[in-house]
């Protein structure tokens, strides 16, 4: 029987076109004339689509994601498709991965793909990895690794993925394991048949969703977290405005495993006197951030974000406190999530 593929397509540079700059506009070419730029349409599924949006990546907002996640669970509780695909810009491709990794139930195989080039350009990458990312989500085995992301004949774990390039094509490592697997035409390898971090059915809201306890409806907004990002000589002024923002969470890219400023350790330390909540993460790509090594997070009542960057750990932040978890329990996220 044939599979069943949706793709909820949301634009980015795979629906983008060039210019005669040399630059490119993204998110001008509809899923329709994505799928007839295929060089041929699998003959064993029936591909059906709707755009849910057609913004570059950098324009994503927390209402697109809402939309993404609700109609996600809505085709895989209601068993309206065998599989998902969501074409997405590769800019912030990780966080929505992530997010949508976290918040719906991994009945079905859900696959993020996009492009680096523009549907238009001279040799572009779009057309093989939607036709990756369709051969993927028709496979029933994609559904036990929660959301995938393929680029490049490379299936990423959405727990893992970081763009760590801005041009080539091969600009998507999962650090620090690696890819889960390749897909190469119709066929699908993997290395790995689970993962060590909870994901999709598995993880704690997912069962909020079931439960009613988290509802991302249309006028949901996630809790405010702004990110920090740390550097050398960091003056005490721009900290205290900084500080006087308006949040509910901080996540501090921290240099090296998390590091940072005695100065800003004491402010940071009265925010959560306040009942704010500090997850102390770092810039670094390859990093990991521990509890209680150069920072005494135990005394000041930081969160070590582990292995998470800090976009990934801000939006693991803004879930916890919807959920309105205290502290201990959110570091228990960051420990399993």
């Amino acid at each position: 029987m044939a599979k069943r593929i949706h793709i909820l397509a949301t634009g980015g540079t795979i629906a983008g076109t060039a210019d005669t700059r040399g630059g490119y506009a993204a998110g001008q070419v509809s899923v329709e004339a994505l799928l007839d730029s295929l060089p041929s349409r699998p003959q064993d599924m029936v591909v059906s689509f709707e755009q849910l949006a057609n913004v570059g990546s950098q324009s994503i907002t927390n209402d697109i994601w809402y939309q993404l996640a609700n109609r996600i669970n809505k085709i895989s509780n209601e068993n309206l498709a065998d599989g998902i695909v969501v074409t997405h810009g590769t800019d912030t491709m990780e966080e929505t991965a992530y997010f949508l990794n976290l918040v719906t139930p991994g009945q079905i195989p859900v696959v993020l793909t996009g492009a680096m080039k523009p549907a238009d350009a001279f040799s572009p990458d779009g057309p093989e990895n939607l036709l990756s990312a369709l051969y993927l989500a028709a496979n029933t085995a994609a559904a036990n690794l929660g959301v995938l992301v393929v680029m490049n004949s490379a299936i990423h774990s959405a727990r893992y993925i970081q763009k760590t390039g801005s041009n080539q094509d091969n600009a998507f490592q999962s650090i620090p394991f690696g890819p889960v697997g390749t897909q190469r035409g119709h066929t699908t390898i993997f290395f790995a048949n689970g993962l060590s971090s909870l994901h999709t059915a598995h993880t704690a809201f997912t069962n909020a969703i079931q439960t009613g306890k988290l509802n991302l409806h249309d006028k949901f907004s996630l809790p405010t977290v702004n990110i920090l990002y740390v550097h050398a000589g960091m003056q005490d002024e721009m900290l205290e405005h900084w500080m006087a923002m308006p949040h509910q969470g901080i996540v501090v890219a921290g240099v090296g495993s998390g590091n940072i400023s005695r100065a800003l350790e004491s402010l940071l330390a009265a925010q959560v006197a306040k009942g704010i909540v500090v997850v102390r993460s770092t810039r670094l790509a390859f990093g990991h951030v521990a509890r209680n090594v150069e920072v005494d997070d135990d005394q000041q009542g930081f969160v070590a974000a582990q292995s998470l960057n800090p976009a990934k750990a801000r939006i693991l932040l803004q879930l916890a406190l919807a959920l309105q978890l205290p502290s201990p329990q959110i570091q228990a996220l960051y420990n399993t999530h």
